[in-house]
Formats: structure tokens, C-alpha cells, sequence
């Protein structure tokens, strides 16, 4: 057939494909025959409104009779208007040819193929693609367009495979030739993707839900921003390549997360080691007595090792943690207490603090009330989490750092 066209006709065509396709005969559960029909409102949406635009209406019109003429559809009328436009059904194979488009159970089964390609890549994948073969099996779309689809798979086979520190733009850019895209469309579905189909539950225990795609990526080594990790206070570090660095509390240092690889050991002279949940606290405390670390809120395994080794060339200090007063800080508290199996002690974290500055407090959170509950569930921090749901309250530790200017 060589009929053209205008874009009125594609969209009736291509509407009334979309009712076959998606109908019930399409996929040979139904046994009673079907008609597949449109009324004008779906393509045209003011049709029966008495402000319609008159020359629009009659263009409506000449497009579907011209349709009716060449017998692809049929027209069912009232008073001259139209009510109806109904498939012809031995004309349904001409549309695809007349719209440039493929059969949906045949772009299923390019899919399909595609996608067990794809099995044997690695175990999430695996999973991920076993799942969307299943789906398009039974008629069901896949979780994704194909082109999504295919692009969130290359991207979680190079983090699976990755072992160098990589900028997420940079790792964009030579995937997808576009430094934002991974940011923007692709960041919180591969990371979907991973937390689904792949074994990260210890990692991600206690995580909250804005955190976890920063620390899936940090832990194989994809960072938005260069990591570092800050250290103030008197001690010696020492490279692997020989190198020697002397600090003192005046001369507060940040490496990369990348450089602590590089570190064989280092010697600390203060007998308490501090690790500080924010940067401002971080830069305000200047104990003598005091080495302290910031490593910014929940932690990579590549962190938690180091702090590991860290303690090991240390032993015999006192280990203590300065954070929020509020859930997050006391479950940051025991992430570190838990994945590195140091004794970390809460730094001013007590209720006696709390109660000090509430007047600086903030009343709780939704997430905050369910994170005390399961703390007081657990019988952690029991009295300051009790305080803190009968008060309504949580503190930031910046004021404590500010006020107690004796540290």
C-alpha cells in the first residue's frame, strides 16, 4: 500500500495497534472475538466541545474518512458526527508497514535473546536478566526500555569489574560520551539494580535510603566528588614508598581515599583517637589529648579497613566517636563499632548534652522516630533515645563543638 500518512492517521493507527497489542487476543488468552476501536476524544480531545476549532475538526474528519476509504478502518457515525473508529481486522498487518513499526511480541523476542546473552556475565546480572526474560515470557514489559536496559548492564558490569578510584563523570563520559548522563538517568537505577539483585545487606545495614547509592558506589571504588579523609593532631605517618610525614595539631592534613592505600602505618602520640561526624566539628575541637579523624558520615569497607589498621598500630588508645544527638549519629555510632570491632566510645553523645542545648534542638522526623524506636527495640542508648521521642527533639553537634571551646 502506498498511501501517506499525515500525523493525524499514524496516531490513529499506531492508537489502535496499541489496543491490539495490549488486548487479551493479542497474547491468545482470550478466546471470544474482539473489536479494537477508538472514540475521536482519544486522538482528538476537543472534538465534541462547542469550541472546538472548526478547521481542525474538518482536518480531524477528511483524515479518518480518507482512512475509511481505503478500507483500514471503519467509521461508526451519529448525526454526521463521528463516534467511532473501529479496526479493520484483516487490515491490521498493513498498519505496522504504514507506521514504520514491529510487532511487539517480535521486539519481546529480540529482548529476550538479548538478554540471555547478557546470562553468564556475573551474578546480578544474571539475575537481572533472568527477571526481565521472565516478565517479557509472559507478556509483560521488561523494567526498563531496551536502550536503558542495555546501558544499565554495561554500566554495572564495569562497577562489578572496577578496581581503580574513578570520578562518576569520568566513568560517564567513556560510557555513555555524555559526563552528566550516569547522574542523571542511570545513577539511582543501576544502584536499584545492585542493592536488588546482589549481596550487600551487610554493607547497607542501617543505611539510610539517601546514603546507600553513595556508599554502593564508594565500595567499589566510583566517587562523585574526590574522597578525602582529614586528620588533625600529633602523629607520624608512614608510606610504603619510604616516605615520612610528621604532623602536629597546628598542621592538619587530608588525604585522598585513594593515598591511604598508600599508607604502611602511622604512629599516633595523643592518647585518645577521635572520629568526628562533620566537617565544621571536625575543624572547631583542638585537644592536645586528642588525634582526631574526619571520614564523613557512614563509612566504605576501604575506610573501615584502614581504621582497622589504624588500631592495630595503635593499641592501648582510647577510640571515641563525636556525632549528631540524633538516630543517625548513634547508628553511625554502631557501624563503626560494628564493622571495624573497635570500642569506639560516644564522644558528648550523652543525654546530659541533649538536655544542655535543647534549646538549639530540632523537633524529630518521621524517619527519625521509627530509627529511636528500633534503638529503644534493640535496648540501645535507651534514656537519651526515650528523651529524645518524649521531647520531640534532636541535636546537631555543631553547637557542642562551638560552646565547649575548652576541647
Amino acid at each position: 500500500m502506498n498511501l501517506r500518512l499525515n500525523s493525524i492517521q499514524k496516531q490513529i493507527i499506531n492508537s489502535l495497534l496499541d489496543k491490539y497489542e495490549n488486548s487479551k487476543s493479542y497474547t491468545g488468552q482470550n478466546v471470544v472475538t474482539q473489536n479494537y476501536y477508538l472514540f475521536p476524544t482519544n486522538i482528538y480531545k476537543d472534538y465534541e466541545s462547542d469550541f472546538a476549532d472548526v478547521d481542525f475538526v474538518q482536518k480531524f474528519e477528511d483524515a479518518v474518512f480518507e482512512l475509511q476509504k481505503e478500507d483500514l478502518i471503519s467509521v461508526e457515525k451519529k448525526n454526521g458526527a463521528i463516534m467511532k473508529i473501529v479496526a479493520i481486522k484483516d487490515a491490521i498487518s498493513w498498519y505496522y508497514d504504514l507506521v514504520n513499526r514491529r510487532e511487539i511480541c517480535e521486539i519481546q523476542d529480540d529482548q529476550i535473546n538479548y538478554y540471555r546473552s547478557c546470562i553468564g556475565t556475573n551474578s546480578i546480572i544474571d539475575k537481572f536478566c533472568s527477571y526481565q526474560i521472565e516478565r517479557l515470557s509472559i507478556g509483560k514489559k521488561a523494567t526498563y526500555e531496551f536502550e536503558v536496559a542495555s546501558n544499565v548492564i554495561r554500566i554495572v558490569n564495569f562497577i562489578l569489574r572496577n578496581d581503580k578510584y574513578i570520578l562518576e563523570r569520568e566513568m560517564s563520559m567513556a560510557l555513555l560520551n555524555d559526563s552528566k548522563l550516569f547522574t542523571t538517568k542511570y545513577r539511582s537505577r543501576v544502584c536499584k539494580v545492585l542493592k536488588e539483585y546482589g549481596i550487600f545487606e551487610d554493607l547497607l545495614k542501617d543505611i539510610d535510603e539517601k546514603q546507600f547509592e553513595n556508599v554502593l558506589l564508594e565500595e567499589h571504588k566510583i566517587f562523585s566528588n574526590p574522597s578525602y579523609v582529614y586528620f588533625k593532631g600529633s602523629a607520624c605517618i608512614n608510606f610504603k614508598d619510604g616516605t615520612v610525614l610528621n604532623m602536629i595539631l597546628e598542621r592538619p592534613i587530608a588525604l585522598s581515599s585513594e593515598t591511604l592505600d598508600s599508607i604502611s602505618n602511622i604512629i599516633i602520640y595523643n592518647p585518645t583517637i577521635m572520629t568526628v561526624e562533620n566537617l565544621t566539628s571536625y575543624n572547631r575541637l583542638n585537644s592536645r589529648e586528642t588525634f582526631y579523624i574526619f571520614l564523613s558520615g557512614y563509612h566504605n569497607s576501604l575506610k573501615q579497613k584502614f581504621l582497622i589498621k589504624l588500631e592495630e598500630s595503635n593499641q592501648g588508645k582510647k577510640w571515641c566517636h563525636f556525632g549528631d544527638l540524633d538516630p543517625d549519629g548513634f547508628y553511625i555510632l554502631l557501624n563503626l563499632r560494628e564493622k571495624t570491632r573497635i570500642d569506639f566510645v560516644p564522644a558528648y553523645m550523652t543525654l546530659e548534652y541533649l538536655i544542655k542545648y535543647q534549646k538549639y534542638s530540632k523537633p524529630l522526623e518521621s524517619n527519625d522516630i521509627t530509627k529511636a524506636k528500633s534503638l529503644l527495640k534493640a535496648g540501645e542508648f535507651a534514656n537519651i533515645m526515650q528523651y529524645m521521642l518524649d521531647k520531640n527533639c534532636k541535636l546537631e553537634q555543631e553547637i557542642i563543638s562551638w560552646s565547649e571551646q575548652e576541647w
